[in-house]
Parts: structure tokens; C-alpha cells; sequence
């Protein structure tokens, strides 16, 4: 996911969009209708914790924490700045034609 959150943001800044860009921003758009859905909590946070994780996170072993638990107000400032550049684009060329 953060792969397509990546893509998304460098389809904006440089718009450059293709299929790629277009699975990108469904992948991200079910994940986040399934995190928001499940009242912002990952449905894997059950199966962590099922594992032996005591807060159902594991993306701290990777990432400080204070990063960890910024992820989703990050990637969702990327995704947007990304949208909202390729919409951006799609007007400014509207409006050359």
C-alpha cells in the first residue's frame, strides 16, 4: 500500500498517469473504506495481537513509533496532494482545448 500511496503522489507532482496509477488509487481507496469501515482500526490489529504482539502493531518493529503512528495522516496527505494534482492537470488541459 505504500507503494501505491508513492505512486499516486509522484502520478500528481509529475503527471505521468496510467493503468498503474488507476489500480493505485483503487487499492487505496478499498483499504480505506475497510479502515474506516472497521472504525479506524486495521483488521489485521486482531490477528497481530492473536500472534503475540500487546498493541496489535507491528509496524513499529520497522519504524519509530512516532512515525508508526503517524502513518495514516501522512499517506492520506500524499494521496491527496497526488489527486489533487492530477486533477490539477486534467483542468489546466481542459481548458487549452
Amino acid at each position: 500500500m505504500g507503494t501505491c500511496v508513492l505512486y499516486i503522489f509522484y502520478s500528481g507532482l509529475t503527471g505521468r498517469n496510467s493503468r498503474l496509477t488507476k489500480a493505485s488509487i483503487v487499492a487505496v481507496l478499498v483499504e480505506s473504506l475497510i479502515f474506516f469501515g472497521n472504525g479506524q482500526r486495521c483488521p489485521l490489529t486482531d490477528l497481530a495481537e492473536g500472534l503475540g504482539s500487546e498493541h496489535g502493531s507491528v509496524g513499529d518493529i520497522f519504524l519509530p513509533d512516532r512515525f508508526a503512528r503517524r502513518i495514516p495522516v501522512i499517506s492520506s496527505t500524499l494521496v491527496v496532494i497526488g489527486l489533487v494534482g492530477m486533477g490539477l492537470r486534467r483542468l489546466s488541459r481542459a481548458r487549452q482545448h
